[in-house]
């Protein structure tokens, strides 16, 4: 259905239609003949099978296809996916197509087939913005660090096309939109293919799509590398970023302490045990700041947000000498914010 539509009759027609068409064994005929698809295009997002696991980088494919064909929006018209399944070419025929569903679902029988998120920054690529009584679309990435602006593909309204768009958290919230995410979505763990990495530290979204992103170092150059979300293969997704970081022995994510909205990191240097602030996106030289020292005498440095109150990330870390665990305040984490939390660590 579309956004700008609300009308109970049109919600009784769509679910008979769909009811009709699975106990007929039918589908409505679709709008256009299939163009023909070169073989490569066709298995990049023929992974998947009907109803069953799928990726959040095919279900963005299988949108993608239609967008490229130009697919028109129509709520009683069919038109198939990469393999030939007919979906119906409105809002939540498009979300359907896009998580292989067995059937072409509404706007009120989608969540049927997904759980509810907690909150809208837990979307990821792939899962669904669904207002039931009036319009649904895929979610692909937030176009900011702020989560302020939603990326979406959609089928809006007659007259238009499956397209690409963006929608304000603001239009999303006073609209009632709900963040959905399908049940048989395979969310690939962080995994970093290439031999040899150390340090493999999460650090927030780098790229600006929405999706957190790793950065590791080669263990036998020394070279630092990041790894863009959500598969972490290498490849594309991984880009060389510094040198010289065998010289690191500790690496912590710990959000952002400089107020410039990008994440930054800490590390200690395994020499001097100094304790350098890297600001991101590409945390090099250039960009290190010592805000401390004898750091190599703790370990289990971890960054934990923020813990006090005051808005800013802080760390935690273990003394050996004691056994006792310290929280230490940021930015500057320095020796006189440290407050004891723990014994026996």
């Amino acid at each position: 259905m579309s956004a700008f539509v609300r009308r109970p009759a049109v919600r009784s027609a769509l679910l008979a239609a769909t009811l009709g068409a699975l106990v007929l064994g039918v589908t409505a005929p679709s709008q256009a003949a299939p163009a023909p698809r070169a073989a490569a295009v066709k298995s990049a997002a023929a992974t998947s099978t009907v109803g069953g696991e799928i990726s959040r980088t095919e279900m963005i494919q299988r949108v993608q296809y239609w967008i490229d064909k130009g697919v028109p929006y129509s709520q009683s018209r069919y038109y198939p996916d990469l393999q030939g399944r007919s979906y119906r070419t409105d809002c939540s025929g498009l979300v359907s197509m896009a998580w292989h569903l067995p059937i072409s679902a509404t706007t009120w029988s989608l969540p049927e087939y997904s759980t509810r998120l907690g909150s809208l920054d837990d979307l990821r690529p792939g899962d669904a913005l669904n207002n039931i009584n009036s319009h649904v679309v895929l979610f692909t990435g937030w176009a900011d660090a702020n989560h302020t602006t939603a990326n979406i593909m959609e089928h809006a309204r007659p007259g238009t096309n499956a397209r690409k768009a963006t929608y304000s958290r603001s239009y999303i919230t006073s609209n009632g939109f709900k963040p959905y995410r399908y049940n048989h979505v395979l969310d690939t763990p962080v995994t970093v293919p290439d031999k040899g990495m150390t340090n493999v530290t999460a650090v927030g979204d780098l790229t600006g799509d929405g999706i957190t992103d790793v950065i590791a170092v080669e263990t036998a150059t020394g070279d630092l590398y990041r790894y863009s979300g959500p598969d972490y293969t290498g490849n594309t997704a991984r880009v060389k970023i510094g040198h010289g970081w065998n010289s690191i022995s500790s690496i912590v994510g710990v959000g952002d302490l400089t107020g410039d909205k990008v994440a930054d990191i800490i590390a200690v240097d395994k020499d001097s045990g100094d304790l350098y602030r890297y600001s991101g996106p590409h945390y090099n030289g250039s960009t290190r700041t010592k805000i401390g020292t004898n750091w190599n005498t703790m370990t289990g440095i971890t960054g934990v947000g923020d813990l006090d109150g005051d808005g800013v990330p802080d760390l935690l870390a273990i003394d050996p000498s004691d056994h006792k665990l310290y929280r230490y305040s940021g930015p500057g984490f320095a020796g006189g914010s440290r407050v004891r939390i723990g014994t026996n660590w």
